[in-house]
């Protein structure tokens, strides 16, 4: 490596030309370190954070291999849909089957009137018939 003379030959010592956006990242840093910033990053990183590092480590985001910018945000917003759908599937309530078994057969009757049109099929309608 040439001594520091020959690399800036006019200054005294070596100067490090971060970039044009040196000012936002001193905000951002000093903002960081306030209590209001340190209570926005630890709720960040609750919430925010593990989506994406699971969409990187499960869902193959760590490269688009789309050609665009438009396939991209299609393929983040599906991996998106993905991962709220897993997410909801663990939410659901386990009891749902036993409140259908408690419907009266009045109420059944109804919900056959109601589903009849969807029911065109001979075999369906005989399958769900209450005589």
């Amino acid at each position: 490596m040439p001594p520091q003379s020959e690399l800036c030959p006019h200054s005294q010592f070596k100067q490090v030309i971060r970039s044009a956006f040196d000012a936002a990242y001193r905000r951002a840093w000093y903002w960081q370190r306030t209590r209001q910033g340190q209570q926005i990053r630890r709720v960040r990183q609750r919430t925010v954070e593990p989506v994406f590092g699971s969409l990187l480590q499960h869902y193959g985001l760590r490269r688009a291999n789309t050609k665009g910018q438009a396939a991209a945000h299609k393929a983040m917003l599906l991996s998106a849909v993905a991962y709220n759908l897993e997410e909801l599937l663990k939410h659901q309530p386990k009891r749902v089957v036993s409140l259908a078994l408690a419907l009266q057969p009045a109420s059944l009757r109804l919900l056959k009137r109601s589903f009849e049109p969807y029911l065109s099929e001979k075999h369906l309608l005989a399958e769900y018939s209450l005589n």
